[in-house]
């Protein structure tokens, strides 16, 4: 484990619910859980118990009904939006089981995109983008899109793009849920090797249980709840 022991996140007692006709469903039903710094967690479980609605929550993407999540000891909920949302951009990284990349941009405009939109300069971002490909394996791709890219390599150029920003945090959604499992194998270790090398710290939503069982920490969601 690569932990600098602080708590970069803490949920207390995290409710989610939601309207289904006259009834209201509970899908988080009560989550508390730390997460240090430099960890890389993996969140299992069947499908729809609540493990993305858990990661979204944790990635600001959606509100909880109730209870708290806590940033370093800041209550990020009770930011108005614009600050919530300069939180987000600054802070976190998000990969999911579809990459989302843009056909039309090369991979290194694909990674750097994040920076280009903040205003940074041209040359910063081709910088911070060569090493992050270089960091994925992918500095012989720079230029290529996503249609002369496989599957494999479309997803470590996602995470290059998650980490473009020097996140916090990188929440990934099943991602490697849509690869062949050599090249899912593959993914994982880098991920691995970004948490272990570069203390990145990661929370992974996976039905893998073999690539979950490569992480310090598996955290089973039950019903809503998660068991340690």
């Amino acid at each position: 484990m690569t932990t600098d022991n602080h708590i970069l996140i803490e949920t207390t007692d995290l409710r989610k619910s939601f309207r289904a006709g006259p009834e209201t469903v509970g899908v988080l039903k009560g989550v508390s859980i730390r997460i240090r710094a430099g960890e890389m967690i993996a969140v299992c479980g069947a499908s729809g118990v609540g493990k993305s609605t858990f990661l979204h929550i944790l990635g600001t993407l959606e509100h909880p009904t109730s209870g708290k999540v806590l940033y370093e000891g800041t209550d990020v909920y009770s930011l108005n939006d614009d600050k919530l949302a300069d939180f987000r951009n600054r802070a976190i990284g998000f990969v999911f089981q579809f990459h989302h990349l843009l056909p039309e941009f090369t991979a290194l405009e694909n990674v750097i995109m994040p920076l280009m939109i903040a205003g940074e300069p041209r040359r910063k971002c081709m910088e911070r983008g060569m090493e992050l490909l270089s960091d994925v394996g992918l500095s012989d791709r720079t230029t290529h899109k996503p249609g002369e890219l496989s599957g494999g390599e479309q997803q470590r150029v996602a995470v290059a793009r998650a980490l473009c920003m020097n996140p916090k945090i990188v929440f990934a959604d099943e991602p490697t849920g849509n690869l062949d499992t050599a090249t899912g194998e593959s993914v994982h270790q880098m991920l691995r090797d970004l948490n272990r090398n570069k203390k990145v710290t990661f929370v992974i939503v996976t039905h893998n249980e073999h690539l979950a069982g490569k992480s310090d920490r598996i955290v089973h969601m039950v019903d809503g709840q998660i068991y340690t």
